[in-house]
Formats: C-alpha cells, structure tokens, sequence
C-alpha cells in the first residue's frame, strides 16, 4: 500500500513537471504569434469577421485580437473571409514547418491577401522591397459559399529581403500597437492585491457606509472615461504653484474633448474657492463637497477606489498631499493602469529641518512614476545626485519652464517692458506671498542699514502655516505693506529702481520671473533655480539667503550705475523670452512620453 502511494505521488509530480515543461515551451513559442498578431491588428484581422464566427465564445466576441494571438492561431480560426489556414496547410505541406499566420506575413513567396487596409503598412512593405508596386484599392465582395481558396499573390521582388529589414521597417507599427496591447492588459485581469486575495481566501475589504455613499457621489460626478486627471490641493489661492496648474490646465483645455480632463481636490486643508474651478473651465470633483471633515486616512481610501475604478490614462498630482500619500501606498499598483506625473519645485528646508515631498515622498515612490516635472533643472540634478538614482529613473525628471509670455497669442517681445530708472532713486519693490521661508528678517536688516530707502510690500498672507511668519519684523518705518494685489497693473512701476527678492528656499519663483517681465532690475539669492535665471549679466545674484551685505552692496550698484541695470535687464528679459514662452511651454510637454494620454476604451 506504501508502495502504491510513492508511485502515484511519483506520477503526480511528473505530470507537474511535464505541465511546467510543455507550458513553457508554449510561452516560447508565442513570440510569433504576438508579432503577427500585432500586424494583423492592422492589416490582414478583420476584427468584425473574426468575432462574428458561429463557434465565438464570449471572450472572441469582446477582444478578438487577444483571442486570436492566445488561442484562435492555435486552432487554426480564420481572421480574414479570404484567408483560410486550412486551405493554406493542405496546398502548401511545406508551411506546416512554421507558424502558419507569421510565414503568410513574413514569407515573400507565400500567398498574400489583396490590399492592406492600412496605407502606411503598404509603404513600409514597399521600404523594404516586398512588394514593388502599391495595389489600388479594391472593392471588397462577399465570399462565395464553400471553401476558400488561398489568397491571390500580390507583385513581389524576386529577391527576398533580409528578415532584419523587414522588422526595422515594421518596428515603429508594432511598437505602437504594442503600447496600446500594454495599456489594455491591466483592464482585463485583476490587480496584484486582488490576486493575492483571491488567493488567500481573503474577501475585499468592504468599506463603512458613508465611505461607499461618498464613493459612489464621486463616480457619478466623473465621466465615464477619463484622459487626463490633475489633482489639486486648493483653488482660488494665491502663490506660485497655483498659477504653474492654471498653465497646465489651460493647456490640457485645448487638448482634451469635454469632460475628458478633469480636475480631484482629495485634500481637506484649504477650502476651494468654487468661483476659482469656474475660472478654470474644467469639471472639478472634490471630497469636501460630499464629507469635508473627512480625515487623511479615510480621503486615502476614498482616493484610491476612485482611482482604481475610474483608471484615468493620466493622472497628474500638482502638490496634493492625498496624492503623494497614496502614491507611497498604491502607487505601484495604480501605475499599472494610468501614467503618474508630479511636479516637483525645490528641497524646502526650514531651520535646517527638511519638509516637503522631496525629501518625504520623491525617493520612495520614483519607482512607480512616468514622470518628474520641474521648472528647473537645479532640484531635478540635486535629487538625482543626493538619491544615487539610476539612469532609468533620472530620466523621469523633465525641465517644463512656467510660461510668462505669449498667453493670450500676443508677441512676447510686445509684453516686456523697457527698464526706466525712476526720477527719485531709492525705491524698491519686494512681491511675493509672505510665508515663513521668505526671511523677512533679512527685509528687516536692509530697511534698518538703509533708513533712507524705501521698500513697498506686495503679496498675501499664507494662513494656516506652523511656524507662521513673523509679522513683527515689517514694523519699520520705511517698510510699507500693501498686501494681496489683482494684476500687476495695479504696481505704481514707475517709482522702483529695483525688485528685492528674499528667501531661503525656492525653484523657480513666478514672481521673480513677472519682475523680469516689468523690466526691474533683480536682486535675489542663490537658492533652488534661481542661478538659471539671475546671474552676474542678468542681474544680482547674492551669495545665499542672509547675505545682507550683498543686498546693500546691489542696491548702492543699482542706483549708482542705472545704465548698468539697464543692461542686465534687456539681457534678462532676452532669457526670459527664449525659455518662458508659451509656446516653449507647449513644445515642451508634446515631448513627454505619455503625458498626452488617451484612455482606453
């Protein structure tokens, strides 16, 4: 009895082992067919034909190219009404030695069906020298009952070319067609986590009521089909990345059909302006408007089931937490379905203490993104350095210079404006958002070693930030805020000599770039991208954010020497118009690798 039990375990073990062996050959043996397949996609699969047989299962019906690469080549099913593998075995023994479909493809003494339907593949037949002549169009009839014969030969050289020609030749149609077989795979098989699931027994979790209402709110308010999903932490605010996202959507605006971009707000600090999503002109969907009080964790749940069942083809996170956090949890898992981009600005450090994604997210998730977005190339080159990336993953980052001139299809050489020193000197502009990193103590020191000067504040107060910046600090005398400004318009230009910037951490500020623009003489430190913009001939660049002393030693240059700031600012502005034109924005992102993606249907 022990005896039996050895043998049939022996038995069962073999006929594993066979199983493994005879489905790995198997596997093997498909590059063939995949390649054909590819071909046939667009040329001989008459995809109508192929699903519409008596015999056509459900699976046939709904994805007959995936059918026939998998199985239909296998059993000899027909992808043409003018092609018959039967028939082409029983006249011509010698293809049994070959894949059958592939030898018809490949073979330039097989017998081939009349005209392609794809133009460009009948030119890439010709490159090579597989057919000598282009056949016109011809008209297509119904196939009379009963056995189909081969195909008619089409003109052929008499030579046949070298194989590697060939797949050069058809390289840039299969690679396409084998993009679009990569994004349609995930939607049809279960992801990792309900694979191992599934595996363990283990039912999906389900979640708490008001999860799924708010869940199925959201889906509603989505289209069917999603290109191109941005994620927002805010709107209506004021500050530089929310002007670098209404680029970006004003871009996408033109480049999706309606409702196929569209804009998340997860996050729940900072209540969105509803007035700042109808400016925008894009369909917006936020979780505040159906659970505000929702907590991080629950917006992370919430988020990644809308994601994994809305699989937009692109989604691109412009500084929402609740993206970053999910890309550190299910980031892998929603790359398989949707293309992930971030941007990213600097490596903000406050009081020596790193924050932001760069240091808490960027080298844990840059696996799972298609790509890093930066509007300069200082923080894209010290993240790749300070995190040893390899040459994959540095190629992810993309330098996307914010557009500042030509966004209303005006000249950009009519938008910038000629430096005019003012009348009375010793007047200067200091315009951003007044945050903790924009050392106002610095503002402070320069106002007291120049009680003279006087210097006009522009900007709103972020609220809501630990620590808060100090408002104490502008208590001088010559120091005069005006706080949050509509358009630059409303700056009395005329009366500055020069632009102040101060701060210890920054990419490439806008507000920066818009002083440039105003044709004001520029003195800023040498912090994140700001060096590929100021320099010694574009303007003054101090050594770091607390050199007080270069400010003052600027500031005495410029009112001294206006002839000199006049310079560097015509050569200034020539910059700003080579890199921060809209049309420079637009070329640039057309040149992203599945930026512009388009969902599949």
């Amino acid at each position: 009895m022990r005896i039996k039990k050895i043998v049939i375990v022996f038995l069962r073990r073999l006929a594993q082992l066979l199983t493994i062996v005879s489905e790995g050959l198997r596997i093997a043996m498909l590059w063939p067919f995949l390649a054909a397949g590819l071909f046939l996609q667009r040329g001989i699969l008459r995809a109508d034909f192929y699903a519409g047989q008596p015999h056509a299962g459900i699976v046939q019906r709904r994805f007959p190219r995936l059918h026939f690469l998998f199985r239909g080549a296998w059993r000899l099913h027909d992808p043409h009404p003018a092609f018959s593998q039967i028939t082409l075995f029983r006249d011509f023994p010698r293809l049994r030695l070959q894949p059958p479909v592939l030898n018809h493809v490949l073979n330039p003494e097989a017998e081939r069906d009349l005209p392609l339907h794809d133009p460009s593949l009948n030119r890439a037949w010709a490159a090579v020298d597989v057919i000598t002549v282009e056949p016109e169009p011809q008209p297509r009839t119904e196939p009379e009952p009963g056995p189909v014969g081969p195909p008619q030969l089409v003109a052929a050289s008499s030579a046949p070319p070298l194989r590697g020609q060939q797949l050069a030749a058809l390289w840039p149609v299969i690679e396409e067609d084998g993009e679009a077989l990569h994004r349609a795979v995930p939607t049809l098989i279960p992801t990792p986590r309900v694979r191992e699931w599934r595996e363990l027994g283990i039912a999906p979790p389900r979640p708490a009521s008001r999860e799924a209402q708010v869940v199925t709110a959201l889906m509603d308010r989505f289209p069917d089909r999603v290109d191109h999903l941005v994620l927002l932490p805010w709107l209506g605010t004021d500050g530089g990345s929310e002007r670098v996202a209404a680029c970006y959507l004003s871009y996408l605006r033109a480049r999706y059909p309606h409702e196929r971009l569209c804009l998340f707000l997860p996050d729940e600090f900072h209540k969105y302006s509803p007035g700042g999503a109808d400016r925008l002109g894009v369909l917006t969907v936020a979780i505040n408007d159906l659970w505000p009080e929702a907590d991080l964790p629950t917006r992370l749940r919430i988020y990644d089931r809308v994601i994994t069942n809305l699989r937009p083809a692109c989604v691109h996170n412009i500084n929402s937490l609740v993206g970053w956090e999910s890309l550190l949890k299910h980031g892998a898992h929603h790359a398989l379905d949707s293309r992930l981009f971030v941007n990213l600005y600097s490596d903000v450090r406050l009081h020596r203490e790193p924050l932001g994604y760069y240091h808490s997210h960027l080298p844990f998730v840059i696996e799972a993104l298609a790509g890093v977005l930066c509007d300069n190339w200082t923080v894209a080159r010290k993240a790749i350095d300070e995190y040893g990336l390899s040459r994959r993953q540095a190629d992810k980052f993309f330098y996307v210079p914010t557009p500042m001139l030509g966004l209303n299809g005006g000249d950009p050489r009519r938008e910038v404006r000629t430096y005019r020193p003012p009348v009375l000197s010793g007047h200067a502009l200091w315009m951003s958002r007044v945050a903790p990193e924009k050392r106002l103590d610095v503002l402070n020191a320069i106002a007291r070693l120049r009680p003279a000067r006087q210097i006009s504040m522009y900007g709103a107060i972020l609220e809501g930030l630990s620590p808060a910046a100090d408002l104490t600090l502008l208590d001088e005398p010559n120091i005069d805020y005006h706080g949050r400004f509509d358009t630059l318009d409303d700056l009395p230009l005329e009366t500055f000599d020069a632009y102040l910037f101060t701060s210890d951490c920054e990419g490439m500020p806008i507000a920066l770039l818009e002083a440039v623009k105003l044709g004001l003489p520029v003195i800023a430190p040498d912090v994140g991208g700001i060096g590929e913009m100021i320099d010694q001939d574009t303007g003054w660049l101090v050594s770091h954010g607390g050199a007080v002393e270069d400010y003052l030693r600027a500031l005495d240059e410029i009112e001294a020497h206006p002839e000199e700031a006049a310079r560097r600012v015509a050569r200034a502005q020539q910059r700003l118009m080579e890199r921060h034109s809209l049309a420079s924005f637009m070329d640039t992102l057309e040149s992203i690798p599945g930026y512009l993606q388009v969902a599949d249907q």
